[in-house]
């Protein structure tokens, strides 16, 4: 009797091991693939600035300034 109680056992156990091994097979295990997004690389917008002084109608002088420039270069250009 005790035999048969074991042989029962192990092979209750090993169906139950069997059907682990089989669940876990048909489950597919799903990878998230990481597509890289496109980067937007902003584009530099050149920039000028114009600057006219008029005395009593009479121009005096004229100012460019690029975006790029130096402050300092601007004012020693305004000032000459």
């Amino acid at each position: 009797m005790f035999k048969q109680n074991i042989f029962k056992i192990s092979a209750i156990v090993f169906l139950l091991f069997l059907a682990v091994i089989f669940y876990n097979k048909s489950i597919q295990h799903v990878k998230l693939i990481n597509t890289p997004s496109p980067t937007i690389v902003p584009t530099k917008i050149e920039q000028n600035v114009k600057v006219s002084l008029l005395i009593n109608g009479s121009p005096v002088g004229q100012v460019d300034m690029k975006s790029s420039q130096n402050h300092c270069d601007v004012l020693s250009e305004a000032l000459s």
